[in-house]
């Protein structure tokens, strides 16, 4: 007999025994990936699905993800004798029993039944099949033609239903029996950092506020996302922000704690305050450190401690500590950040060997103020694909993908520190990425309404001239790559707003971008050209006719549409053109001594999900 033939999975060899030296191939093997979905995202773990504050009502559902498969979570009817244990949250994946078809093509929504539009099989909110027409049949005189056959039985033709676990408002599912109860996967040592944020002081979870969501496709490994996000060596050396800012530097008291399997962990910091502070063995060949850099808008960095920051330290019984950072990985699917103010999940939604899904979902609390809601919004800006500080790590990760595709024998260095893995104090350091990968290695190695204004006159059709060369003028100076010019399209308090069309039709705050001053543009400004790390693109933006809706107390309200390309020179693209972005303008406008000037500009855009990062303004 001959020996069966090993799987290409199973013909990969590890370098050595360590995990301090992870092989390209992991980042890069479609076999691999494929073998990582089935033990790990439909595997045993908990992956996340959403917030609960996202279904409020019954028959609420949203669209999520638990690896590539496609998932529902939906408030289901709760009978009021079972409230009290039935918090009515079903997970079941968007895929018909029939024909496989996915039904559901909404983001979000509310519906009373779920059916297939290709042959109306209906469901109930549950997942349970509710019936399907022509199930016994058509009649035909006496005979009966067609039908289900003998036998069949609607209870076992249901969607496939996901085992759910609620922690605290947040939402998990799996599609396995063998995984271990939410809060033991989560572990002793993680569970004190969630609770920080997610439970009331009574014990009960904290109401939440949804503030919107921003998504971005990233061309790299999901791995690399967890990796980054455990990895405290880069950010006081990648981040301009951090670093000079104080959010993030080598001097500050930090701490990594991790479960004890390694798979989940919280980074956990203390900011410094200002520039000044910094000492020169943090900041010297530091080049992302701009030790005279200022602020034109220090709105962007209005921090204000809250009372949830302070924590019993459950390493040290007695004593209390009041971080302003912790990022909680979870793995293999979630981040949970706190930075300073700005509060949101990063869900994982693997798309292949090369590239991944980021969506941010950004909340706070029903008892925030109006000046803390605008506080958490404001701090947005900083946190997300267009973020002054996380917009680096989307790029980096892409370009780490491009040099593993380059030499698929070689391998990544993570000996900073030494070989060992474990939590640590005060300067955490790269080793202790590894933690992950020694879990992931043991994972896998088990078994195999406006109304239109008509130009019906000479002063409108000069007026809609006049706004057209204005949005001209716009698209060149930023095509151009002249930013300097850009703030000063606005008035002095004027605003700039990118935002998903998502979070504008739905009335939700957040958006990518939300400059609140020229100021605070100019700050963005300085942020394009000398702090945020990014690839070189070029941008052609094609602007449409303009739309007069109304002229009021001297304010011009118009809109238009645009479309911008990108062209990327050298990487994986090389130069080849794509759609950026698609959406529209929503302008209100002055006419002033120096020509039009923008009072706000909303720019809403199309795409569900931004291409990586967005770094120069729409």
């Amino acid at each position: 007999m001959h020996a069966p033939t090993a799987s290409p999975v199973q013909q990969r060899l590890w370098p050595g025994t360590a995990t301090s030296r992870v092989p390209f191939w992991a980042y890069t093997d479609a076999h691999l990936y494929q073998h990582e979905l089935d033990k790990i995202f439909y595997g045993a773990h908990w992956c996340y699905v959403g917030l609960e504050i996202e279904i409020p009502n019954t028959g609420d559902y949203k669209l999520s993800h638990v690896g590539e498969r496609q998932v529902l979570m939906v408030r289901d009817r709760v009978a009021p004798k079972d409230r009290a244990t039935d918090n009515g949250i079903r997970v079941v994946e968007n895929r018909c029993a029939h024909r496989g078809v996915r039904f559901c093509q909404t983001q979000h929504g509310n519906a009373r039944s779920f059916v297939c539009p290709y042959h109306q099989w209906t469901y109930k909110l549950n997942g349970d099949l509710a019936g399907l027409p022509f199930k016994d049949g058509v009649k035909d005189g006496d005979a009966v033609n067609g039908g289900m056959p003998e036998g069949f039985d609607v209870k076992d033709h249901g969607l496939t239903k996901l085992r759910v676990a609620v922690l605290h408002g947040l939402v998990f599912a799996t599609f396995s029996e063998e995984t271990e109860p939410l809060e033991d996967y989560l572990g002793p040592n993680v569970m004190p950092w969630i609770n920080r944020i997610f439970k009331a002081d009574d014990g009960s979870a904290r109401k939440l506020t949804l503030l919107g969501y921003n998504r971005q496709r990233i061309p790299g490994n999901w791995k690399l996302m967890m990796e980054n996000i455990k990895d405290p060596y880069h950010p006081g050396l990648l981040h301009t922000w951090f670093v000079t800012f104080g959010l993030w530097r080598a001097d500050q008291k930090s701490r990594m704690v991790l479960d004890e399997h390694g798979r989940h962990a919280v980074m956990i910091s203390r900011r410094n305050e200002g520039a000044a502070a910094a000492s020169a063995a943090v900041t010297e060949n530091v080049t992302s450190f701009k030790a005279d850099m200022t602020l034109h808008d220090d709105r962007l960095l209005d921090v204000a401690p809250e009372a949830w920051w302070t924590i019993d330290d459950p390493a040290n019984p007695g004593t209390s500590i009041t971080p302003t950072v912790t990022m909680i990985t979870l793995f293999p699917s979630l981040i949970i950040q706190q930075q300073v103010n700005s509060l949101s999940t990063r869900h994982i939604v693997p798309r292949g060997e090369g590239e991944f899904d980021f969506v941010w979902t950004h909340f706070g609390f029903l008892e925030d103020t109006p000046e803390m809601t605008q506080r958490r919004l404001r701090q947005a800006n900083l946190f997300g694909p267009a973020g002054f500080v996380s917009a680096d790590d989307g790029e980096v990760i892409e370009f780490s993908q491009d040099g593993f595709k380059q030499a698929k024998s070689g391998s990544t260095l993570c000996e900073l520190g030494g070989t060992g893995t474990g939590g640590a104090e005060h300067m955490v350091t790269e080793t202790l990425i590894r933690s992950m990968y020694a879990y992931w290695r043991k994972v896998m190695a088990q078994g195999n309404g406006v109304m239109s204004f008509v130009p019906d006159s000479p002063e409108a059709m000069l007026l809609h001239y006049r706004i057209n060369q204005f949005n001209a003028a716009y698209a060149d100076a930023l095509d151009s790559k002249r930013f300097d010019e850009w703030p000063m399209f606005f008035t002095e308090d004027g605003r700039y707003t990118l935002q998903a069309r998502e979070n504008h039709e739905r009335k939700l705050p957040l958006a990518l971008m939300d400059l609140e001053s020229r100021a605070m543009m100019k700050d963005r400004v300085y942020g394009i050209t000398q702090t945020i790390y990014h690839g070189p693109y070029y941008t052609r933006h094609v602007v449409g006719h303009a739309t007069v809706a109304d002229c009021a107390e001297g304010v011009i309200y118009a809109s238009a549409s645009y479309a911008i390309f990108r062209t990327k020179p050298g990487g994986t693209g090389a130069g080849v053109s794509e759609v950026m972005s698609v959406g529209r303008y929503i302008d209100s406008l002055f006419q002033t001594a120096q020509g039009l000037k923008l009072q706000s500009r909303r720019c809403v855009y199309d795409s569900e999900t931004v291409l990586n990062c967005v770094i120069y303004p729409v």
